[in-house]
């Protein structure tokens, strides 16, 4: 009636690691990331051409910002960034009128851990396992579950916008 561990002398091979998806930025659409480290974010993202990245907590409240991230074109004249809004944690949960408008109809970006995904979509649900990087992170698309995504990794990276 007791419950024993047996180990072996084997060694298994190990299994075949899986890829993690690089992240496609899409001109036109709306993202919400949020991230441990707001600055560095907000600078890799500023490198990649096509993205429009917009901090939480910038001067004039959040109605400013829910028109940035709302915007469709500019009339044709050039074509629509993607458009990402960048906070932690606590500066979503502050502007959480934002995050709930947002959280329906962007894709939300988690680029930190388990309490940052966990503080805001309040899943109980385990996410794909994510081994620890800088450039690893959670996508959720709206209504969807959590994948895993990294963010482009060269500082040139650019996201086909028009066509």
């Amino acid at each position: 009636g007791r419950r024993v561990q047996i180990a072996s002398g084997a060694v298994l091979p190990p299994a075949p690691a899986e890829a993690t998806p690089e992240l496609a930025f899409e001109p036109g659409r709306r993202y919400a990331l949020v991230t441990a480290n707001v600055r560095a974010d907000l600078e890799r993202l500023g490198r990649i051409e096509g993205v429009r990245t917009v901090p939480l907590g910038t001067a004039g409240g959040v109605l400013p910002l829910v028109e940035e991230l709302g915007i469709a074109s500019d009339g044709g004249a050039r074509p629509t960034p993607a458009h990402v809004g960048v906070g932690d944690a606590d500066s979503w949960t502050a502007a959480w009128q934002l995050w709930g408008a947002l959280r329906h109809d962007a894709t939300v970006l988690v680029h930190g851990g388990l309490a940052e995904l966990r503080t805001l979509v309040r899943d109980r649900a385990l996410p794909p396992l994510n081994d620890p990087g800088d450039d690893r992170g959670w996508l959720i698309e709206p209504g969807g579950r959590p994948v895993r995504f990294a963010l482009p990794s060269d500082s040139t990276e650019s996201i086909a916008i028009g066509g």
